[in-house]
């Protein structure tokens, strides 16, 4: 497999369910969280000798770290209208770029909060915080 750079990384949300999905690579400085976790449940019984653990639904929370960038369809634009969302919105993200056959997460996800901190001598910079809706997809870019 051939070594990769974060440089390449893909990151695009919709502005509503359903729409069609805004690429904010070129906003997009780090997303963390992908692929998430697996919860566990613990169904250790008298007399084991070490835990047993059942595998349970997908738990997936992540963040996007962006550029602020207000021009129609950049990054704040994009996402801050997420308090009136009434349905998930589509996501995708490619770590490695989209080139054929590097791992692609999708699926449908919430923006939870926004943190927005504001320094008077830094870029504006903001990070979406996302819950995704009834797990996600685990594939590769075509």
């Amino acid at each position: 497999m051939p070594i990769t750079h974060g440089k390449n990384l893909y990151f695009a949300i919709s502005v509503i369910s359903g729409g069609t999905l805004i690429p904010l690579t070129a906003y997009t400085q780090e997303v963390n969280g992908l692929p998430g976790e697996k919860e566990m449940g613990d169904v250790t019984v008298g007399g084991a000798s070490g835990h047993k653990w059942f595998p349970g639904l997908q738990k997936v929370s992540f963040s996007a770290k962006m550029v602020m960038n207000t021009v129609s369809a950049g990054s704040w634009d994009t996402c801050k209208s997420f308090q009136a969302d009434t349905a998930p919105r589509l996501f995708s993200f490619c770590p490695a770029g989209t080139t054929a056959g590097y791992p692609m997460y999708t699926g449908n996800c919430w923006i939870k909060t926004i943190d927005f901190p504001v320094s008077a001598t830094e870029l504006n910079k903001f990070t979406i915080n996302c819950e995704a809706d009834d797990g996600i997809t685990v594939g590769v870019a075509t």
